[in-house]
């Protein structure tokens, strides 16, 4: 009676299978979000809002604030 041999689980093998997938995984999503979705444009504009580099927001917040700042300042908070 002869015994099959049982293949051993080939961690390395396993490992770059498993880096070759995440690879073309990153490589797609990259190019989803990235490219497609022209995520640049979105940051930039999160940017230009954020940190008043066009000063829309900044006029805004000064106009609309204007009632709340001419108000003498209250003792309690």
């Amino acid at each position: 009676m002869k015994m099959s041999k049982i293949s051993e689980f080939n961690t390395i093998l396993f490992s770059k299978i498993i880096e070759e997938i995440r690879e073309c995984v990153a490589s797609r999503l990259w190019h989803l979000v990235v490219v497609k979705a022209d995520l640049m444009v979105h940051l930039k504009s999160i940017k230009d809002y954020f940190l008043l580099q066009k000063g829309e927001f900044y006029q805004t917040f000064l106009s609309d604030a204007r009632h709340i700042m001419s108000l003498p300042p209250r003792t309690s908070a």
